[in-house]
């Protein structure tokens, strides 16, 4: 037949045609899952070069994912989470935004723990969130099971990649012109984190262009 017989699990996000494989180049490529392979490595590239997609989303099982799942800033999120259900304050629909930001005097430090994976060969910190560098999050409880005594929670996350984040300079590339953090959930999904920020302004198209990155998957937390 020339295709597979079932349809793309990510829909439309790996294009129109729900049969296609590994982008239609599947002698150098390979997509076993069906879900978007694509790394940091790959996304920075893009992002320099101008090439590529603008909008990548990302589902649980993708690597970047998985990586992002494994990072502190997650681990932390979930195991908040656990606590509230064991003591029983958290019902079916709650909700909450949380950033993951690198303002401040602590942010070069905390940039220098995630990008530290680049010089240790992926033996410590965290490549994706390297990439990502400050991100906005939230997550909501689907449903609890007093049974099995466990929840599933739905989790997103998003970052702009832009020339102004892109060229930032630490510390004061993250706070306004009264020396103030302003890395808030409303700027940083608008991708505008503060001034002065960086040495580039951002553009819609051509090398260094903004591109998004949006992440969704869900979570089982025992308590």
């Amino acid at each position: 037949m020339g295709r597979f017989v079932t349809r793309d699990p990510i829909g439309y996000k790996g294009g129109i045609n729900l049969y296609g494989f590994a982008g239609n180049n599947p002698v150098n490529r390979s997509d076993p899952s069906g879900f978007d392979g694509s790394s940091p490595w790959k996304l920075g590239w893009e992002w320099v070069t101008g090439t590529g997609e603008t909008d990548r989303n990302f589902q649980g099982g993708d690597p970047m994912t998985e990586q992002l799942r494994e990072h502190y800033s997650i681990k932390n999120q979930v195991s908040g989470i656990e606590s509230l259900l064991k003591k029983n304050e958290l019902k079916q629909g709650d909700n909450k935004k949380f950033v993951y930001t690198l303002a401040g005097w602590k942010g070069p430090f905390i940039y220098a723990h995630d990008a530290a994976t680049v010089l240790t060969g992926g033996l410590a910190g965290n490549l994706t969130v390297t990439f990502l560098g400050s991100y906005s999050g939230s997550w909501k409880v689907e449903s609890i099971n007093q049974k099995s005594r466990t929840a599933q929670i739905a989790f997103h996350a998003f970052n702009a990649s832009g020339a102004r984040s892109g060229t930032r300079f630490p510390v004061t590339g993250y706070m306004n012109r009264a020396g103030i953090p302003t890395a808030t959930f409303e700027d940083m999904a608008h991708g505008n984190f503060g001034l002065p920020s960086g040495i580039l302004n951002d553009r819609s198209t051509g090398k260094m262009r903004t591109t998004t990155q949006t992440f969704d998957w869900r979570e089982t937390v025992h308590f």
